[in-house]
């Protein structure tokens, strides 16, 4: 019964595919799409055209109707570019609920600005965005737009249905390539086999993706990601060029070798710097005491500042302008505490991860570009350190909630190895209380109270960082986090016991 139910959704979305223009009056959208939407994706036609192996080209038409003020985000389309991804074309039309049209935007009235993230000196990266809110629900906008890819080091996923409370009516993904070129790989998740079509007439042979008339789903509390559910396409290209890099990527071996490519002649230090990793390792009893050392060092000495520019997004300064101008961004600072181990003998890796609390796992059989943060992994005998090089304030071999309990790509000489980070058990993850509390007859109270935060507690609503930036704040941040109404607190203290396993202890 599930096969034929499948079978007649694919047959009904090639049919709706083939039959030419959408009635986009949302009368037409079937009882099944609405309930518990607050967005029915009507048309989503994406394709991506390889045109050799350092250009492509990106074409998009997508019609959602909104159902409701909580589908209100899906009424503004954003692009982003750069100096390497170009608009050739970006247009958006509005739609009143009978499918009749309301508005057709003008260029004047897409909106341009830069794209510099808060934590970042420079970026070249642009958005355009066409906002088509409307009051009267429901509603329809259409947006169609033409991207220019000056590199091609990465190619669009293919998310059939991003978030919950999406409905999906029509959905296509379309990537073409040069017949002459190595075809692009690509890995289904929660994707039907029948939803994939290929062509291997003409000049560019094709693979066509699509689904459809799919119902909302809802979020249930602590389950599973959009991402984890969701039907979707991973694509990549098997060769490639960005910026005069060639790289091949259809293994991680191959990946870590275009990796070192970038990273080639910039581990270079000064014989000062050499000497000065020496003299300060010169009395350490252990290889790991020397690597804590110099980890220190590197923190007292630079501050996270990013940079993203081109192929700068993906390569390091080399460790000497690092050295001496006292900054850089993750790549960087990674890249300078490997030259700084290695001016004393100790071997690290460079290391790729994809870093944050929820981030998407890395998908360890599909060799792409999947990372946003770099790392260090220094592997002595029966034991590995993590650094986060990031970090003024993080504990030495610490990765928490940011890196750790993960995979990632350790960058070795030879290409590229899949490893685990480290995992926080819950027995090392505790909240200790003591509190002594002197009740007087009014009913007021005096308290003594102490708390350890150890493992991944430490991080507890940024207490970890918060304990270094003053009393101050805090005491702000105890008065935040104490669910005691009308109290006054009289004193803070904090002891930091910034170990492997880090904790700290918070006196009030």
């Amino acid at each position: 019964m599930k096969s034929a139910s499948l079978i007649l959704t694919l047959l009904l979305v090639h049919e709706v595919f083939a039959s030419g223009p959408v009635n986009y009056s949302a009368a037409q959208i079937p009882d099944s799409l609405k309930s518990d939407a607050n967005v029915v994706v009507r048309l989503d036609e994406t394709t991506f055209t390889i045109l050799n192996e350092k250009s492509a080209v990106q074409k998009g038409h997508e019609v959602y109707t909104i159902l409701n003020v909580q589908g209100s985000e899906w009424a503004e389309k954003v692009l982003f570019y750069s100096k390497l991804i170009k608009v050739k074309s970006f247009n958006g039309n509005l739609y009143n609920k009978d499918g009749e049209l309301v508005k057709k935007i003008k260029q004047s009235e897409i909106y341009d600005q830069s794209a510099v993230s808060g934590y970042s000196l420079y970026e070249d990266n642009r958005l355009k965005v066409a906002d088509l809110k409307y009051g009267s629900y429901p509603y329809t906008v259409e947006f169609t737009y033409e991207l220019e890819y000056d590199f091609l080091f990465y190619i669009p996923t293919f998310q059939v249905q991003p978030q919950p409370k999406v409905a999906v009516e029509n959905s296509s993904f379309v990537i073409e390539w040069d017949a002459k070129l190595t075809p692009p790989r690509y890995k289904e998740i929660n994707m039907p086999v029948m939803a994939r079509a290929e062509s291997n007439t003409g000049s560019r042979p094709s693979l066509t993706w699509k689904l459809g008339h799919l119902p909302a789903y809802k979020q249930e509390p602590f389950g599973p990601m959009a991402h984890e559910i969701s039907p979707q396409v991973l694509l990549a290209p098997s060769s490639f060029e960005f910026e005069g890099y060639y790289g091949r990527m259809e293994d991680w071996d191959r990946f870590g070798l275009w990796i070192n490519s970038l990273g080639k002649n910039r581990l270079n230090l000064s014989a000062e710097t050499v000497a000065k990793a020496r003299e300060l390792t010169a009395s350490a009893s252990s290889i790991t005491e020397k690597i804590d050392i110099l980890y220190k060092y590197m923190q007292s000495r630079t501050r996270y500042v990013s940079i993203q520019i081109g192929i700068g997004g993906y390569q390091p300064f080399d460790a000497a302008t690092v050295d001496r101008v006292g900054y850089g961004d993750c790549k960087a600072l990674s890249n300078y505490m490997v030259a700084l181990l290695e001016a004393v003998g100790i071997p690290s890796n460079y290391t790729l991860i994809r870093a944050g609390q929820h981030a998407p796992k890395m998908v360890t059989d599909f060799p792409s570009t999947q990372f946003n943060h770099a790392v260090v992994m220094v592997p002595i005998e029966q034991d590995t350190v993590w650094l986060e090089c990031t970090s003024q304030v993080n504990p030495f071999g610490y990765s928490g909630t940011f890196t750790g309990d993960r995979e990632a790509l350790a960058v070795t000489k030879e290409g590229a190895k899949v490893v685990p980070t480290p995992v926080y058990p819950k027995e090392v993850n505790l909240q200790k209380r003591e509190a002594i509390v002197s009740l007087e007859d009014n009913g007021d109270a005096i308290a003594v109270v102490k708390t350890t935060y150890a493992g991944l507690q430490y991080e507890n609503n940024g207490l970890y960082y918060i304990q270094h930036t003053g009393k101050d704040k805090l005491q702000k941040w105890v008065t935040e986090n104490t669910e005691i109404g009308h109290f006054a607190v009289k004193s803070v203290e904090a002891v930091d016991h910034p170990d492997r396993i880090p904790s700290l202890d918070l006196t009030l």
